[in-house]
């Protein structure tokens, strides 16, 4: 049975790095023969770039995060995973450009553990189910 109350993360620390950051799930890397472009070295399992079925590759260039152009040759692969990190469940406005055409895409990820997008997912189809059952949180009468 589902419980309508309130819902809101009670342990956040328990699904992020612990500081209550999380990333999109790209992890980075210098490209090669490149002038120091900053290219996708893995898309992880379980993160937002991953489970959005975003179409980038091992090998596409990270052209900007949140508006913030990536400088080629001077921003290091490290600067740019850290401007991918932010408070989980905040959004991250990423581009990036396909490896093989060269077309650039923008991509809007949450930012979050596998286990916070998880949490948030169920938190918001409780709610659904509750409002629609005409049940709210903590202010409504118990049955």
């Amino acid at each position: 049975p589902i419980e309508c109350l309130d819902h809101r993360l009670e342990s956040e620390a328990q699904v992020t790095d612990g500081f209550g950051l999380c990333s999109v799930g790209l992890e980075l890397a210098r490209g090669e023969g490149e002038l120091g472009t900053v290219v996708v070295r893995k898309v992880l399992e379980g993160g937002t770039a991953a489970r959005s079925k975003m179409a980038v590759e091992v090998g596409d260039a990270i052209v900007s995060v949140d508006g913030r152009e990536v400088r080629v040759g001077e921003d290091s692969a490290e600067d740019v995973e850290g401007w991918l990190h932010g408070r989980c469940g905040t959004w991250a406005r990423v581009e990036v450009a396909s490896r093989g055409t060269g077309t650039v895409t923008t991509w809007d990820l949450m930012r979050g553990t596998r286990e916070f997008l998880e949490m948030q997912l169920e938190e918001a189809v409780t709610r659904a189910w509750c409002a629609r059952e005409g049940k709210g949180g903590e202010d409504s009468e118990e049955e």
